[in-house]
């Protein structure tokens, strides 16, 4: 019984249809030419020369050597050489034969300007905007940083018109606009409006005499006051 159990299970496993056998000697088929052209096909594959560029090189060189000794041999290319050698881009500086109106100039102008650069072009701003403008190009040492060899460096660059000045309205600006002035203290705002209040400013002598203003603080605000 065990013996006919085997041979029917072999027969079943072993036994293979038309469809089947066409399929296996296909697969074989296949596998066997795969092999075959793994191995044979590096034998028809020619391996691809090195070029050579030697020569090539060669005839560069012997191309620059012609140009050099053309250039040796006319002054003018030489001299355009010399100074296309050591000609290096300029950068955003602004020349310095430039001159910059203090008043009118924004921030990127003021940073071309040799040792100023952007922190520094801000901070004038900021410095001018306060104040009002400038009246003069020495008010720019009150710059928080501002070096005086860098201020010389700078100062033939520049001019200053002095109508762009933004005077403060001495009789009439709030106390917080008289305040903000760089060249007014807290005690002076409150001195000056104890005073306004008694009295309307028409001079400087007044101030002078209230002893709110020495006479070279007044001498230094004066170019910013308006009594009308």
């Amino acid at each position: 019984m065990n013996k006919r159990k085997i041979l029917y299970w072999s027969k079943e496993y072993f036994t293979f249809s038309s469809s089947e056998r066409n399929g296996i000697v296909t697969l074989i088929s296949l596998i066997v030419i795969t092999l075959t052209a793994i191995f044979l096909l590096p034998s028809f594959i020619k391996e691809q020369p090195q070029i050579d560029v030697s020569q090539f090189e060669n005839e560069i060189a012997k191309f620059e050597k012609e140009c050099d000794s053309i250039a040796a041999q006319s002054p003018l290319i030489s001299r355009f050489q010399d100074t296309t050698k050591h000609f290096k881009p300029t950068t955003a500086k602004r020349s310095q034969t430039h001159k910059l109106e203090l008043n009118m100039a924004d921030s990127a102008e003021l940073a071309s300007l040799q040792g100023i650069g952007p922190v520094f072009a801000k901070r004038i701003v900021k410095y001018r905007n306060s104040l009002g403008g400038f009246y003069s190009i020495s008010q720019l040492g009150e710059v928080y940083g501002i070096a005086p060899e860098t201020l010389i460096k700078i100062t033939h660059n520049l001019i200053v018109d002095t109508l762009k000045i933004e005077r403060l309205l001495i009789n009439s600006a709030d106390f917080k606009k008289v305040n903000a002035h760089p060249y007014i203290s807290f005690d002076q705002t409150k001195q000056i409006f104890n005073l306004r209040s008694r009295q309307k400013l028409i001079v400087t002598d007044q101030l002078i005499e209230n002893k709110i203003f020495t006479s070279e603080e007044i001498k230094k605000l004066l170019p910013y006051l308006s009594f009308y």
